[in-house]
């Protein structure tokens, strides 16, 4: 695994999106979230952060990412992206 031939995407990384996670509790999954961060800076992996939410009620992306992470590539989904589009 190199920067080469591998990147990391968050999809909705937001502290108030995660709130939803239904499969696991709320501390195994931001617990989760930190240790897959944590990789990506230690390989030095490229990071692409995707969210609709970041101005949001919803909430911003969780602050360790940015704090790891600060040179991540952010993109903004244009709308709410829906299950039933």
């Amino acid at each position: 695994m190199t920067p080469d031939n591998c990147a990391v995407i968050f999809i909705d990384p937001n502290a108030g999106l995660s709130q939803g996670v239904a499969d696991q509790d709320f501390i195994g999954y931001y617990n989760g979230v930190k240790a897959l961060t944590e990789i990506a800076a230690f390989w030095k992996l490229p990071v692409i952060i995707s969210t609709p939410y970041d101005d949001r009620s919803i909430g911003p992306i969780f602050k360790f990412i940015e704090d790891i992470l600060p040179n991540a590539t952010y993109t903004d989904k244009v709308g709410v992206t829906s299950a039933f589009d």
